[in-house]
C-alpha cells in the first residue's frame, strides 16, 4: 500500500513538472477571443446551473457562494486561470495533431471505465455532451503520450 501511494505521488510530481515545462516552453501567437469567450461561457453556465438549483439569480449566487460582487467581477478575477486553461488546451491540441491522436465514443467509454471508474456514459453525455467528453479524452491522451515518453534526468 505504501509503495503504491509512493508511486502515485511520484507520478503526480512528474505530471506536474511536465505540465509546467510544457507551459513554460511553449509560445503562443494571437489567441482568438472566441476561446476566452468560450471559457467564460462555460464558467457562467456552470454557476448559472447552481444558481438556478438554489433559486437565485446568477449574481446573487456569485455574491453568496463565490465571494465576488458580480459574475463579471468573478470572470475578471479568474482571467489568469482561464488563460492557463486555454493555453494548456492549445498545447494538447498541438500534441494530438502532431501525434495523430483522435478521440472516439469508444475512447470516451474506455476513459470513463478505466480512469473515472464509472461507465455511465449516458449521464456524462447528457451533462457535458459527447464533443466535450471527446475533447477531455483527447487532451488526456495527448498529455499521457508526453508523460509516458518523458525521459527523467
Amino acid at each position: 500500500m505504501i509503495d503504491k501511494t509512493r508511486q502515485d505521488l511520484v507520478y503526480q510530481k512528474e505530471q506536474t513538472y511536465i505540465q509546467d515545462y510544457l507551459m513554460q516552453n511553449s509560445t503562443f501567437k494571437d489567441i482568438p477571443q472566441s476561446l476566452y469567450d468560450y471559457q467564460n461561457d462555460c464558467i457562467t453556465t456552470f454557476y448559472s446551473a447552481y444558481a438556478s438549483a438554489y433559486g437565485m439569480t446568477l449574481d446573487q449566487f456569485v455574491q453568496s457562494y463565490v465571494g465576488a460582487d458580480s459574475m463579471k467581477d468573478y470572470l475578471d478575477s479568474v482571467q489568469d486561470q482561464n488563460d492557463t486553461a486555454i493555453k494548456t488546451a492549445l498545447i494538447y491540441q498541438a500534441i494530438a495533431e502532431k501525434e495523430g491522436i483522435k478521440s472516439t465514443e469508444q475512447d470516451v467509454v474506455d476513459y470513463l471505465t478505466k480512469e473515472v471508474k464509472n461507465d455511465d456514459v449516458d449521464t456524462y453525455t447528457s451533462q457535458y455532451g459527447m464533443p466535450y467528453l471527446k475533447q477531455v479524452v483527447l487532451d488526456w491522451t495527448a498529455f499521457h503520450v508526453i508523460v509516458d515518453n518523458a525521459k527523467l534526468q
